[in-house]
């Protein structure tokens, strides 16, 4: 098979939706190719998205995205413009004190129900942090965060320590974007402003020329 036919292949209207095994590349690194093949073995997991938005019971991030208002951000009633809901989704991170949080009993049960690994949203797009961050405030252990004073305040270290004493596997969701900081927009496109989901070109332009997020 040509490299060109497998490109046609693999690439649909610019979506890679998957690779053919026999064009598959493995790492050479022994320790990567190590987890792959645990990897292989692990059949059932534990996904969770949770962060200060599920204060209100809405979905992650995707509200404070214009262009995906219609769907994100049914149910929600108490925005008068698109730039005050930003802010007041900005600001949900000073009402969040999840105090029933128990990581040893979250374990329990993901044990008891033959979980093999956790998959736990430590960042989404919106940018708020779920461990001790030392790169930005906007954290749960921040002092404008209510929970900070909490034994369990470092939420992504305590909860995969307690899973990882129960022999289950850890996987970190981590969103490369930042919609909390002001370089990731376009010119234009400031928070305030008619924002859609991806001005990546940005980003990758930032990135390129050096300059810190």
């Amino acid at each position: 098979m040509t490299e060109k036919e497998i490109t046609e292949e693999v690439v649909e209207e610019g979506v890679h939706n998957y690779s053919a095994a026999d064009a598959y590349v493995w790492p050479a690194d022994p320790k990567v190719r190590q987890k792959l093949e645990w990897f292989q073995d692990q059949k059932l997991a534990l996904m969770m998205h949770w962060g200060p938005y599920s204060q209100l019971g809405i979905v992650e991030s995707w509200a404070l995205s214009d262009a995906d208002a219609e769907w994100s951000r049914k149910g929600i009633d108490w925005e008068a413009s698109g730039k005050e809901f930003k802010e007041q989704y900005f600001g949900l991170n000073r009402t969040f004190n999840p105090i029933r949080f128990d990581p040893e009993r979250w374990a329990d049960l993901a044990e008891e129900a033959g979980i093999r690994y956790l998959l736990f949203t430590t960042k989404h797009h919106d940018g708020f942090c779920m461990w001790d961050s030392r790169y930005s405030d906007y954290r749960i252990t921040a002092e404008d965060c209510p929970f900070h004073t909490h034994k369990y305040a470092d939420i992504c270290g305590h909860l995969f320590e307690a899973f990882r004493k129960r022999g289950i596997g850890i996987g970190a969701y981590f969103s490369k974007a930042d919609w909390h900081v002001d370089s990731y927009w376009k010119k234009g496109c400031a928070r305030d402003d008619y924002m859609w989901r991806g001005p990546l070109t940005t980003l990758r332009r930032v990135l390129r020329n050096g300059n810190v997020l």
